[in-house]
Formats: structure tokens, C-alpha cells, sequence
């Protein structure tokens, strides 16, 4: 499995350090600059390369269960919940701080990254960073055939991670 952490320069040494620790031959990808598409075309690459991957957003501090949870897990699609505006990230569609993807589930549904990029977020364009957790879970509960074996379950199966406290660094939700 792939270790992709993708950052900017709003990463927290927290986040980096339990990476270096616990994952010390992961990928490291700077989306940094103003380019908000880069995380969506990010993913659309990974998924293209079609090898399970698991993100760990800069701002996760994750842990050896965890981590060891997503190398065994049999779903095609998981994470690890954790808290955001003081709230838990714990229900299908929230985040991708720690969030695994199958070479199974890609190789199935090859176009599902642009097709979810495109969905509308309201207040964001397509491909906005902010958006893409949110689009990703609806294009996998809307894939028929193609979506996941389990999206309603995803935040449910695994021990939860770290997160820094506060508000979006693009200030769009001031309040959740």
C-alpha cells in the first residue's frame, strides 16, 4: 500500500512527525502555491495509477493502530475518523484525513476521480480541495454498480487519528 501525504505549507510538525515515525518511506506530494485543483488532481492521479493508496492529509497525527488497521482492512474504501471544528469526523462523507482506497475499486471504476471532481460544492469550483471528501462520497454512493461495497460504514471500522484544531485555512465554514 501507498503512503501518499500530501501538504502545503500549513502541514503541522505533528502530523509530519508521527508520519516520519510510523511511515518513514512514505510519498510526500507539496500542493502548496495557489493552485486549489492540485489535491483533486492529486487523487485523480493516484487513482490512475491504480495501487491502493492511503492518504494522510497534513494535518493528521496518525497512529501505529490505525495505520496498522488500513494495511489488514478488507474494504475498498475506509478511514479513520477523527474530530474537526470540535466536532467528530465520523460519519460517511466526512474528510479524508486518513483514508484508504483499494486497487479493486479503481480498477473497477477508472473515471470515478473526474466524474466526482465535477459535482457541484456549493461556494467552490470544481476540483477545489475543500470539496473533494464531500464529492468523492457522493459519486461512490451514486456508482451503482461501481460504488463501494461499504461507503455507510467507512468512518465506523477503524480507531481514530489526531487532528489540529481549527478553523478551514480558506475560511469558508466559520462555523460548523
Amino acid at each position: 500500500m501507498r503512503i501518499i501525504w500530501p501538504y502545503t505549507n500549513g502541514h503541522t510538525e505533528e502530523s509530519l512527525a508521527s508520519l516520519e515515525a510510523l511511515a518513514p518511506d512514505a510519498e510526500l506530494f507539496f500542493l502548496g502555491g495557489d493552485n486549489d485543483e492540485a489535491y483533486g488532481h492529486l487523487i485523480e492521479q493516484l487513482w490512475a495509477d491504480g495501487e491502493t493508496f492511503l492518504l494522510w492529509e497534513h494535518d493528521i497525527i496518525g497512529n501505529a493502530i490505525s495505520l496498522a488497521e488500513m494495511y489488514v482492512c478488507p474494504e475498498e474504501w475506509c478511514s479513520s475518523g477523527y474530530t474537526y471544528f470540535n466536532q467528530p469526523v465520523a460519519t460517511s462523507g466526512g474528510g479524508l484525513g486518513f483514508t484508504k482506497f483499494d486497487a479493486s475499486l479503481m480498477a473497477r471504476w477508472p473515471t470515478m476521480v473526474k466524474e466526482a471532481m465535477e459535482l457541484p460544492y456549493a461556494g467552490h469550483q470544481p476540483w477545489h480541495w475543500c470539496g473533494c471528501d464531500y464529492r468523492i462520497y457522493r459519486q461512490l454512493l451514486m456508482g451503482g454498480l461501481n460504488a463501494a461495497e461499504y461507503p455507510a460504514k467507512r468512518h465506523d471500522t477503524h480507531t481514530p487519528v489526531g487532528h489540529r484544531p481549527g478553523k478551514a485555512s480558506h475560511g469558508c465554514k466559520e462555523v460548523l
